[in-house]
């Protein structure tokens, strides 16, 4: 055999030694959840557990005094000659430019009709107002259809996933194929391009 062909044979061995020692003789501490948990202000009270559709809508009061205090900003400092942009502090040319672009070219409509184009909805869970998006698939397209939880971290937006929400609720659409993932447990087994884990 070759070194390799060996090397790949050695590296694929400790690898299935890893998973079968991990999944047999490491058992995970079990995970204790409060279910009475309460995150809110004041004493804890029972949620309110309605499911509420939820519109962004910014009213035109909030943008104008926006725009009024963008005008009405004082930016008087020069950047240091020989400083390296944002070196000592925030590049006053830079925040002029950017200024100017919310003043004339920014749209806060157009990016709200955006933010819009999906499902959103409120509720309350330990206290907590939950914002979150629910967007089905169209009901005639697909047979069979699998909820898929998404959550973003911090700082993180739910934004960053408004590219790939309709690829996930319409593939068809937009020319995609899709596989299945399942994950149960820490064997896995590859089969037809599709990963089951049993």
């Amino acid at each position: 055999m070759g070194f390799k062909l060996q090397f790949f044979v050695g590296l694929l061995l400790a690898v299935a030694g890893y998973l079968i020692f991990s999944s047999h003789f490491s058992k995970p501490e079990p995970v204790h959840v409060d279910e009475n948990a309460w995150f809110g202000s004041g004493q804890p009270k029972k949620d309110d557990e309605t499911i509420r559709p939820f519109k962004i809508s910014v009213p035109d009061e909030v943008l104008n005094d926006l725009e009024n205090r963008l005008r009405s900003a004082r930016i008087s400092h020069d950047p240091l000659e020989d400083s390296n942009n944002f070196y000592y502090g925030f590049n006053s040319k830079y925040l002029k430019e950017i200024r100017e672009h919310w003043l004339k070219s920014y749209s806060w409509k157009k990016h709200e009709d955006q933010l819009n184009s999906f499902s959103h909805f409120k509720t309350q869970i330990g206290g907590i107002q939950v914002h979150f998006i629910h967007q089905k698939p169209p009901s005639s397209s697909y047979k069979k259809t699998y909820p898929l939880l998404i959550v973003h971290g911090w700082p993180g937006n739910v934004y960053e996933f408004y590219k790939i929400i309709p690829l996930l609720t319409d593939p068809k659409k937009h020319g995609i194929s899709s596989e299945v993932i399942v994950l149960k447990y820490k064997k896995l087994f590859l089969y037809n391009r599709i990963i089951l884990a049993l």
